[in-house]
């Protein structure tokens, strides 16, 4: 039975049970009520007895008016009815009617012989004959008699009351006694049925707040309350299944959120969000790194757009008011000015947010660092500019070859022919020396387009340039002094030896012009080795072993702003009359060709250093160079803290992301005061890893010398572009010092990074 039935059953029960209480209270007392006015009559005609009692004396005293005498008979036969009433039918009260009886038959025994006779002689005071007096104290017993008889009477009534009192005293008692017991146990019933099955429940739940997830309610019955537990218990079985669902969902996010984490990290990509309330722009950590402040950094709308570079700020402020104001998106690619000074091209992207009112309420959109995407597009429009250049210079060149060998042709027959006419012949010559000038122009033309006929074959590098010596020092001068740094076990190269020659004359040539009041000209070989990011980094680079030729001097040096256009046929930084500007372009048309790779570090008044990386011969002179050769030893990270010091946003990201994938934690700073701000303020830092050329006033080498006064213990390892020869040659680095040159592989610097750190 459900506990609802049985709990109503129990209630109404407990209702009729009180409600019969009442009734049985309510009975008992109206009996009582009414022995109380019995009693209260009774004393009322006890008065009227009593009454009547002294009135009979006084009519034995007196002779009594008859209308006195009708009204005392009257109220004694009333006295006399009242007591004589069916409910009053009792010993006492008949005693007494008849003593009332006797009284008036006595009084009328008296009234008649005064009223019949005349008074007697003897008669008293108050006119009764003397033989009357026996009368009269009949008369006085019958109303003690009547006296006596209402206090018995009285006496009676009184234990009736005690005695219904007493009654109703124990009616009421047990009848509340019963309806106590049945409460009770109408309650303890109830008790047992509801106690258990709560504290069971209340004991479950205490199970679990305590960590068991198995635990489970008890299920008894078919009441409410197993239908209680039982929904208790699914309501846990589908808890359980939605958290683990929840947890699944939440792992599958996690992993989710990291992957996009990550995505967002190697593509630069994070999240803005702009509330049009409160003109605040809600940054992402990334946007805020890219921006070069703090995470969680969220400026005002106006201070964000401070970020542009100025002739980008307008753009960048109509498109945020259109957007906002009339929900139009947009997506721009803009320049920003990072904290650090540093410009960056970034993307950006918005789009309108609208309330549920179709109010708008928020512009949010996407932001993302390009600045290595734009860079790779402008070094590739730079290499479409070279290759269409050297399209053009081929086909004239081929062109212009046909007319030369024409014009030879022709001269060297004029030259015959006019043997006899010495004016004649000379001016033929001079046709016939044009013409070869014109065929040398065209033949690095042609060097430059990458269609020279190639012969290439394996080389030892070392003996070659050890042969060249001798030329090189004769072809320099007095001035310039030549000196070698030839790499031991240096792999062959494959490459073509007569326009190796060719090149590495030109470049000598260059670094005298650059020495005009003489110098050393340094030429270094070693093995190398081109990583897959570093060849992604730049263009028509293939990652591979190479056999690097590095030409360095330390003359004038090149701008900055003339390295771009440093390959370019017909561009040279020399005098009028000096140069034609077709030797570079040659050496880069030649390496191109070769399939290797040449890269130009230089600073104005600090030297230049030429970089050539020749395709590695392997053993069975293959054509194509081979892939990286494993390290010998397997790599090993660390978990130090490392500071990196470049100034350059792509070196300096590239330097980072090997190091955190070797397991470091990074500091970066993009000049050399920026770094000694962080070793003054007192940061932990195991080792500094600076480059060595840097803008700002403070390069590699003077950061070095302050940080040392600062920390005299703390490893010190530089990098540059430059050999290590080149940078103590360029008097940018003392002898002993511990240099990585670029481009690295991770095992160089993790090993270098071991080293120095144990």
């Amino acid at each position: 039975m459900s506990l609802v039935r049985l709990s109503s059953i129990s209630i109404i029960a407990c209702v009729l049970a009180l409600l019969a209480l009442c009734l049985i209270g309510i009975w008992s007392l109206d009996r009582l009520y009414d022995r109380r006015d019995a009693m209260d009559d009774l004393i009322v005609l006890k008065g009227r007895a009593d009454a009547l009692s002294v009135a009979s004396d006084n009519l034995l005293l007196f002779r009594p008016d008859p209308a006195i005498w009708r009204a005392f008979v009257d109220e004694a036969q009333a006295v006399r009815d009242k007591l004589l009433e069916p409910d009053d039918r009792q010993a006492d009260a008949r005693r007494a009617a008849r003593q009332i009886e006797q009284l008036l038959e006595s009084l009328e025994s008296i009234h008649r012989q005064q009223s019949t006779s005349p008074p007697e002689p003897g008669v008293g005071p108050l006119g009764v004959p003397r033989r009357a007096r026996i009368t009269m104290n009949q008369v006085a017993g019958h109303g003690i008699a009547i006296d006596s008889a209402f206090e018995q009477l009285l006496a009676q009534r009184q234990q009736d009351i005690n005695r219904e009192t007493t009654r109703f005293v124990m009616t009421l008692a047990l009848a509340s006694a019963a309806f106590g017991l049945f409460c009770i146990f109408a309650f303890s019933w109830m008790y047992r049925r509801l106690a258990g099955p709560t504290r069971a429940l209340s004991l479950t739940i205490q199970q679990l707040r305590q960590g068991d997830r198995s635990a489970r309610a008890a299920v008894s019955g078919r009441d409410e309350f197993a239908e209680l537990s039982r929904t208790f218990n699914q309501l846990l079985e589908e808890q359980q299944q939605s958290e683990r669902t929840i947890q699944q969902q939440e792992t599958e996010l996690a992993g989710q959120s990291r992957m996009l984490t990550i995505a967002g990290r190697v593509a630069r990509f994070g999240g803005w969000s702009l509330d049009l309330h409160t003109r605040v722009v809600h940054w992402s950590d990334m946007v805020a790194e890219i921006h070069g402040t703090d995470p969680g950094y969220s400026p005002p709308v106006e201070q964000a757009i401070s970020f542009y570079a100025p002739e980008h700020q307008p753009i960048i402020s109509d498109a945020f008011n259109d957007c906002a104001t009339h929900g139009t998106p947009f997506d721009k690619e803009l320049q920003i000015i990072r904290v650090g000074g540093e410009p960056c091209w970034i993307r950006t992207t918005g789009v309108a947010v609208r309330n549920e009112h179709g109010q708008l309420v928020r512009v949010e959109g996407a932001f993302q660092d390009i600045n290595e995407r734009r860079t790779l597009e402008l070094r590739l429009e730079a290499a479409q500019r070279m290759e269409a250049i050297g399209q053009l210079t081929g086909g004239i060149s081929h062109d212009f070859n046909n007319i030369l060998t024409v014009i030879l042709g022709n001269a060297d027959l004029l030259t015959e022919e006019l043997a006899n006419a010495p004016a004649q012949r000379a001016s033929a010559e001079r046709i016939a020396q044009s013409a070869q000038r014109g065929a040398e122009l065209t033949h690095q033309l042609l060097a430059f387009a990458r269609r020279q006929p190639l012969d290439p074959a394996p080389v030892d590098i070392n003996a070659f340039i050890d042969d060249m010596r001798d030329l090189l020092q004769r072809t320099l001068g007095g001035p310039v002094r030549v000196e070698l740094a030839l790499a031991p076990a240096l792999w062959p190269a494959l490459v073509d030896g007569s326009q190796l020659e060719s090149a590495v004359l030109n470049l000598a040539i260059n670094a005298r012009d650059a020495m005009p009041d003489g110098g050393t000209l340094l030429i270094e070989t070693g093995n190398a080795v081109l990583e897959p990011d570093y060849a992604a980094a730049h263009v028509d680079v293939t990652a591979g072993e190479y056999v690097r030729l590095s030409v360095s001097d330390n003359g004038s040096g090149i701008p900055a702003e003339d390295l771009e256009r440093l390959f370019e046929p017909f561009f040279t930084t020399k005098q009028e009359g000096k140069g034609t500007g077709l030797g570079l372009p040659m050496v880069y048309g030649f390496i191109k060709q070769s399939r290797g790779h040449i890269k130009v570090y230089s600073e104005p008044d600090a030297g230049t250093t030429i970089n050539l990386y020749l395709r590695r011969a392997q053993a069975d002179s293959a054509s194509d160079p081979a892939t990286p050769a494993d390290p010998a030893s397997p790599i090993r990270g660390g978990h130090e803290r490392i500071l990196v010091v470049e100034d350059d946003p792509m070196v300096r990201d590239f330097a980072v992301r090997r190091l955190e994938r070797l397991g470091y934690a990074v500091v970066t700073a993009d000049s050399g005061q920026q770094a000694l701000d962080v070793l003054i303020a007192g940061k932990a830092v195991d080792l500094l890893f600076t480059d060595v050329i840097m803008p700002g006033g403070l390069d590699g080498a003077q950061l070095a010398d302050r940080a040392r006064r600062l920390r005299p213990d703390l490893p010190i390892l530089f990098t540059s572009g430059y050999t290590e020869n080149a940078a103590i040659l360029h008097g940018r680095l003392d002898p002993g010092r511990q240099l990585l040159q670029k481009p690295y592989r991770t095992a160089d610097l993790a090993g270098k990074l071991r080293q120095m750190l144990s």
